[in-house]
């Protein structure tokens, strides 16, 4: 993120507003200077990528390939997307302010992140980013369970859950404290393993579109297979107490938390689970 901050920085430098920053103590290396320059470049492309990448799934399967959805993924409530993109826009400086200082860590010179593509071999970029997804796809496994304790479910998480039925735009509907914790993880991984900064940078562009994609309510992997599709995670908006993963459903599975999305097919009674009526009304008193 530094290499990209410190290009817009100098494209500030080259501009008019240098002369200004300067008489007020703002100079290049300026702590507070590098950090509103992160905090505009997070809250800026943040804002490009969500509508471009929500817009394009959200036409492509709900405006050319409708027929791919079952009816209960078309079950859009009046307002609801409008409200999706309120609490996700809401939610963007206020995660941007939160996510800034690590940034500037990185700047200041702490943390694994590299530069050199050469620094380390192929095989270990290789790894890197296969380690990356399954170190993070742990520990926001348990900080999504535990986001569903009290008080935190009532105060932060119900805030994403009032979308029964998401659609793409719901992917960055948090409170923006939730938001932030659930991506810990990914800056925390920066701080203990090298990784090479245009690979981070490549995963995180990732990581917003496997987000959508789980929320865009067609899946294109097995109802109960080992990756968390959007079936697995509709699973989670409407079950409310299963499916927390991220990328897989192992820790799922290893905590018995687990649950295959069977409400279009009308199995819920053999899966031994709640029914579906008894889920439906544990979920609205917990969004009331």
């Amino acid at each position: 993120m530094d290499v990209v901050s410190d290009y817009f920085n100098t494209k500030i430098q080259e501009s008019f507003l240098e002369d200004y920053l300067v008489t007020v103590g703002l100079h290049y290396d300026n702590p507070i200077r590098v950090f509103s320059v992160i905090w505009l470049i997070l809250v800026v492309f943040s804002i490009i990528g969500y509508f471009s990448l929500c817009s394009i799934s959200y036409f492509v399967i709900y405006k050319l390939y409708p027929h791919t959805l079952e009816d209960i993924d078309k079950a859009i409530k009046p307002g609801q997307i409008k409200r999706e993109i309120k609490v996700s826009l809401s939610g963007v400086p206020v995660i941007a302010t939160l996510t800034a200082p690590i940034y500037v860590l990185h700047w200041a010179g702490f943390g694994q992140l590299y530069y050199d593509i050469t620094e380390y071999s192929a095989a270990y970029i290789i790894f890197n980013a296969i380690w990356f997804i399954l170190f993070t796809d742990c520990l926001i496994y348990w900080i999504h369970w535990g986001l569903h304790l009290e008080p935190f479910y009532t105060y932060l998480h119900k805030t994403h859950h009032s979308f029964l039925c998401p659609t793409p735009w719901a992917a960055i509907a948090f409170h923006p404290v939730d938001g932030y914790l659930q991506s810990t993880p990914y800056h925390l991984f920066t701080f203990i393993f090298p990784m090479n900064n245009w690979v981070y940078l490549g995963m995180f562009v990732f990581v917003q579109i496997w987000t959508i994609s789980i929320h865009d309510r067609l899946s294109m992997t097995k109802l109960d297979g080992v990756i968390n599709g959007s079936a697995h995670h509709a699973g989670h908006h409407y079950y409310y107490r299963y499916n927390y993963g991220q990328y897989f459903t192992l820790w799922d599975r290893l905590n018995n938390t687990h649950r295959p999305w069977d409400f279009p097919k009308g199995r819920s009674a053999a899966t031994g689970y709640k029914s579906n009526k008894e889920n439906t009304e544990q979920q609205s008193k917990k969004l009331k």
